[in-house]
C-alpha cells in the first residue's frame, strides 16, 4: 500500500470516463501534500539548518513522492514489456509497504517538535520504537509476497519472498506496522503532554501542534481501516489528510507563533524554488509515464 500517486492511477485504470475530470482535481489536490512539506522543510533548513525537524520534512517530502513514481514505473513496464527486471519486483514490493517511512517520519516530527531533542524517557522509548518497527515492517515487505496494485495481473511477484520465508515475511510486516502504529499513538500523547507542561511563553507556539494532533491520528487511524476494508477512495481522502495537517500545522505556527523562533515561514527564494521545481518536474513525470503507460493499454485491448 504505497499512497497517494499510486492510489490514484489504480481509479484512473478503473474509471469510466465520466469520472476522469474528477480524478484531474484529485490529481492536482494531492500535491498539496508534498507541497506543504517541502516549503515547510525548505524554510526549516535555510533558516535552522541544525534543527533535525526541517530534514525529517524533507525526507517525508521525497518518502511520498519515490513509491509513487516505482508504481508509475511498474504500471509503464507492465504495458511495454513481456517481463520486468527483477530489481523493479523488489522495488514494487518495499513501495507496497512504504507508508511505514511516512508514519514513522511524522511521528518523529511530533517528538522532536519544537526543541529538536528527545529529552523525556517516553520521548526516547518512542522514537527507537517506532524506528525499530518502521525497519522491521520493510524487511518483512522484503520477504511476504507482492500484494501491491498489479498482484491481479500475476506478473509482478516479490523474488525475494521464497515460500520458506513468505510466512515470516507477513508476520514482520503485520507486527511492524501495529508498533508503528501505537508509535503514532505515543507520538500524539507526547505532544498533548509537551503542550501542557509548557511555559505560558512557548504555549501559544505549540498550540497549532496540539490542534492537529488528535484529526492527525483520526485519520491515520481511518487510512488503515481503508486499506483493510480496501475502500480505495477513503484511503486517498484519509491519506491526503494525515500525510498535510502536520506540515500545515507546523508551517501556520511559524507564521503566527514564530516556532522554531523563524519569523516568516517563506523568507527567502530558495524556500519556494526547491518545492516548485520538485513538484513541476514530479508532475511532468508522473503524468508523462501514466499517460503512456494508459494509452499503451488501451492500444492493446481488444
Amino acid at each position: 500500500m504505497s499512497l497517494l500517486i499510486p492510489v490514484l492511477l489504480h481509479l484512473r485504470l478503473h474509471a469510466d470516463a465520466a469520472a476522469m475530470p474528477l480524478l484531474d482535481v484529485a490529481d492536482a489536490i494531492s500535491l498539496l501534500p508534498v507541497l506543504s512539506t517541502l516549503i515547510v522543510g525548505t524554510a526549516l533548513t535555510s533558516q535552522r539548518p541544525t534543527h533535525p525537524v526541517g530534514w525529517l520534512f524533507l525526507v517525508f517530502g521525497v518518502v511520498q513522492v519515490v513509491p509513487g513514481a516505482i508504481d508509475v514505473v511498474t504500471e509503464y513496464l507492465l504495458a511495454t514489456r513481456a517481463t520486468l527486471p527483477g530489481a523493479v519486483t523488489v522495488l514494487a514490493a518495499l513501495s507496497d509497504i512504504s507508508f511505514v517511512c511516512w508514519l514513522t517520519l511524522l511521528a518523529l516530527i511530533l517528538l522532536l517538535t519544537p526543541g529538536g531533542e528527545l529529552r523525556g524517557r517516553l520521548e526516547q522509548v518512542t522514537a527507537r520504537l517506532v524506528v525499530a518497527a518502521c525497519v522491521v515492517a520493510m524487511l518483512g515487505g522484503m520477504l511476504r509476497p507482492y500484494q501491491g496494485l498489479f498482484a491481479d495481473t500475476g506478473r509482478v511477484t516479490n523474488p525475494l519472498a521464497v515460500p520458506t520465508v513468505q510466512s515470516l515475511g507477513k508476520l514482520l510486516a503485520l507486527s511492524g506496522v501495529v508498533v508503528v502504529h501505537v508509535g503514532v499513538l505515543l507520538a500524539v500523547v507526547v505532544v498533548v503532554r509537551r503542550y501542557r507542561a509548557s511555559s505560558p511563553e512557548m504555549r501559544p507556539q505549540l498550540r497549532w501542534l496540539r490542534r492537529a494532533a488528535l484529526p492527525f491520528l483520526l485519520l491515520v487511524a481511518l487510512a488503515y481501516v481503508a486499506a483493510v476494508l480496501d475502500i480505495i477512495w477513503l484511503l486517498w481522502l484519509s491519506a491526503m489528510g494525515f500525510a498535510a495537517i502536520l506540515p500545515i500545522a507546523v508551517g501556520l505556527a511559524i507564521e503566527r507563533e514564530h516556532l522554531f523562533d523563524i519569523e516568516h515561514l517563506v523568507s527567502r527564494g530558495v524556500s519556494w524554488l526547491l518545492p516548485t521545481a520538485t513538484l513541476v518536474g514530479t508532475y511532468i513525470v508522473v503524468v508523462f509515464l501514466s499517460s503512456r503507460a494508459l494509452g499503451q493499454r488501451v492500444g492493446d485491448s481488444p
